[in-house]
């Protein structure tokens, strides 16, 4: 037991010196860097979380001197419904909630962001909502802050339209469908645009799947549109589907 123990810890660190090494690409020059040559087999390692496959561009591999898998952190993360940031002046991870203490991260990542609720709405069809007697669920995590719409079927389409005057530099936040309508036949798809050029578009958003984090710059952008589609996913109860947009926020 004490061996596994040791090993499994050996793969929690490394997969953290895996994003680094990914990510400290093109980092400011305060920040020390080298490059190091590593012996790596791949062996068409599959990931599951919770007894489901994940799907990634980023093939995990073994360091064949350490006996050490690589994966992709922010894909296990997020699966397990963590946030992921990365601070690039210091080279920094934070899962989950940032360090509480103000000097432990960059400025950038110090900015209060505005909730997608507390936003000028300039059109909402569907139309979105607050739930005010219970917190969004999805997956069995619950969420204090977001909108939902109900979609009536796969044929359903519904948008709202935010103000951003050009404020906001990205935006964050995870979507999926309610647990209420779990058993539902309806997924979604979901698109974003700004000034009506398409920023994101996530697709194949299923009953029970796990919330997704998406991220969207944001940039420049006067005024941007959310829209939900809603998708077949034939098997289900009913057609009857809320597709929640949870924590979605908004930095400068």
């Amino acid at each position: 037991m004490r061996s596994k123990g040791i090993k499994m810890l050996g793969i929690i660190v490394m997969m953290s010196a895996f994003v680094c090494t990914f990510f400290s690409v093109g980092a400011y020059g305060a920040v020390k860097s080298s490059t190091k040559n590593i012996k790596a087999s791949y062996r068409n390692i599959q990931i599951y979380i919770n007894g489901k496959k994940l799907s990634n561009k980023v093939e995990p591999f073994i360091l064949t001197d350490q006996g050490v898998t690589m994966v992709p952190l922010r894909l296990i993360s997020e699966a397990l419904g963590q946030k992921v940031v990365w601070d690039d002046k210091l080279s920094s991870i934070y899962i989950g909630s940032i360090p509480v203490d103000k000097s432990a991260f960059s400025v950038e990542n110090n900015t209060e962001p505005k909730l997608l609720e507390e936003l000028p709405v300039l059109r909402n069809v569907g139309p979105f909502y607050e739930f005010k007697s219970r917190n969004i669920v999805i997956a069995r995590r619950q969420f204090k802050d977001g909108i939902a719409v109900e979609l009536e079927n796969a044929t359903s389409v519904a948008e709202v339209v935010l103000e951003l005057k050009g404020y906001y530099s990205y935006l964050e936040g995870y979507i999926g469908i309610d647990d209420e309508t779990r058993n539902s036949s309806t997924g979604f798809i979901l698109s974003i645009y700004g000034d009506g050029i398409e920023k994101a578009r996530e697709g194949q958003i299923l009953p029970s799947d796990y919330p997704r984090y998406v991220k969207v710059d944001v940039k420049g952008v006067n005024r941007l549109t959310i829209r939900v589609e809603g998708q077949d996913c034939e098997i289900g109860e009913y057609e009857r589907a809320i597709a929640a947009l949870a924590d979605f926020k908004f930095y400068k």
